[in-house]
């Protein structure tokens, strides 16, 4: 198959996909894209923005300024309102964009990895339903922007550290400011600027590092100066601190059983704390201030049971998958069980409960397949962070890409933990493919044909 072909293949199965789920949504009386979630947030500082002049989140009939949403997506969305434009060709505009990113995992991939990785990676990447459901590609949220920037930008990365070539440093760095001002959380992803720097054949390292990091830090400066005269803080944006706020919470509740005895969400008890009328107002410099104060507070108070909570939940990122419920949701399939998951009765197993745990299975067939995603993506994951290693372990050394997509990875759960998702994965999906694609590319093939270690320094380089 030409590379013509490739292309169009991948392009073609990403908005089949997305084209399914439409249907599926169109044929079972549902909206063709979502609001739910963060949207609001991001369709309100868009509005805000254009009526008012004011760039906050609050619905409230007297905004006040905030840093909650950084400017990427709301000024993406304001287009669309200036213009009247429907909502539901944001999710249309999402669906081609999910396929391009497909395309470039395949196109920028295959200058880094394996022809063979690169194009099952992307037609994976293509074929995932989740990625093509209201959660992600329809839905009115920064997902589909962040996981394309975030491709662009790591695969031009790894071109420019397996290459030399300047250009691609620079579009890196291009979209990973970009990425930063879509998703604040990838703010400190810039060190990845500086290691792919480090690891690059180049010589002339401090040169191109000051010309890298000023290029990041001029495109991220209007945002921070921003901030700075609005709210006298650089901060990239207050979610950091009622996040900080929310760790605490479910920290508490780990550990105190009986803590959340009245049930109440954690904006209920934020809202409560602050005297916030809605859930954008929690983000208000003050408030945001004072829950991140709350936080830091919890932790301290035992720090050590803290790091053993935040440490023991960063698989959760990896294992948690909600594909079935996905599906069943987007075509209006009745539910196989709403009271109870498939997580309960694994729990039941391991604590003896054969019985019941096996009931509860019978009675949801559908458990076996939720259950089996959730195993493989642990697996995937697993593979994409040991990928340095088991290279090492062929070829006795180190591959200085392979660190870049590890890191990024590892870095990134950790940021994510306690609270990682199915959606907060779905970010780094195209990372994870690539990496444990390699691994187990490289696995099978060891397996089966015994090659030596200097064939495989051929392979890889």
């Amino acid at each position: 198959m030409t590379l013509k072909n490739k292309v169009i293949l991948i392009f073609s199965i990403a908005l089949t996909i997305r084209l399914m789920f439409g249907l599926g949504l169109f044929f079972s009386g549902q909206e063709l894209y979502s609001q739910a979630g963060d949207a609001p947030d991001y369709i309100q500082t868009a509005q805000n923005f254009l009526e008012k002049r004011i760039w906050s989140a609050d619905s409230g009939n007297n905004p006040q300024p905030d840093n909650l949403r950084t400017p990427i997506y709301p000024l993406f969305l304001s287009i669309f309102l200036l213009l009247k434009i429907p909502l539901f060709y944001v999710a249309v505009f999402q669906d081609l964009l999910m396929a391009v990113t497909a395309v470039c995992i395949y196109g920028l991939g295959r200058r880094i990895f394996s022809e063979k990785v690169s194009f099952f990676s992307a037609i994976i990447f293509a074929l995932n339903p989740y990625l093509a459901s209201t959660f992600i590609s329809k839905s009115i949220m920064t997902e589909p922007t962040a996981i394309f920037f975030l491709t662009i930008s790591f695969l031009n990365l790894a071109i420019f550290m397996k290459e030399g070539d300047n250009k691609n440093l620079t579009w890196g760095t291009i979209f990973l400011a970009l990425l930063a001002l879509t998703k604040p959380q990838f703010f400190f992803f810039f060190i990845f600027i500086g290691l792919a720097i480090l690891f690059s054949g180049r010589k002339e390292k401090l040169r191109i590092s000051a010309l890298s990091f000023s290029l990041f830090f001029i495109l991220v400066s209007p945002w921070m100066i921003y901030n700075f005269l609005s709210f006298k803080t650089w901060q990239f944006s207050s979610v950091s601190n009622v996040t900080l706020y929310v760790i605490a919470d479910y920290f508490q509740i780990w550990k105190k059983k009986n803590y959340d005895k009245n049930n109440e969400t954690y904006i209920e008890k934020a809202k409560r704390i602050t005297g916030a009328e809605n859930a954008a107002q929690l983000f208000m410099p003050e408030n945001s201030k004072n829950l991140s104060e709350i936080g830091k507070k919890i932790i301290f108070q035992d720090p050590v049971s803290f790091s053993f909570y935040h440490i023991t939940h960063i698989p959760r990122l990896f294992w948690h998958d909600t594909t079935v419920e996905t599906i069943e949701e987007n075509f209006g399939i009745k539910q196989s069980n709403i009271e109870k998951s498939d997580i309960d009765a694994v729990k039941n197993l391991l604590n003896g409960n054969l019985k019941k745990g096996l009931l509860d299975i019978k009675e949801n067939p559908v458990w076996i397949i939720s259950l089996f995603l959730k195993i493989l993506a642990l697996i995937l994951g697993a593979l994409a962070i040991l990928n340095p290693l088991i290279k090492h372990a062929v070829t006795k050394r180190f591959f200085a890409t392979s660190i870049l997509f590890a890191s990024a990875i590892i870095l990134y759960a950790i940021m994510i933990s306690p609270v990682g998702q199915h959606r907060y994965r779905s970010l780094i999906e195209p990372l994870i493919l690539l990496s444990s694609l390699e691994t187990l590319s490289l696995l099978i093939v060891f397996k089966k044909h015994n090659i030596n270690r200097s064939n495989y320094r051929q392979i890889f380089n």
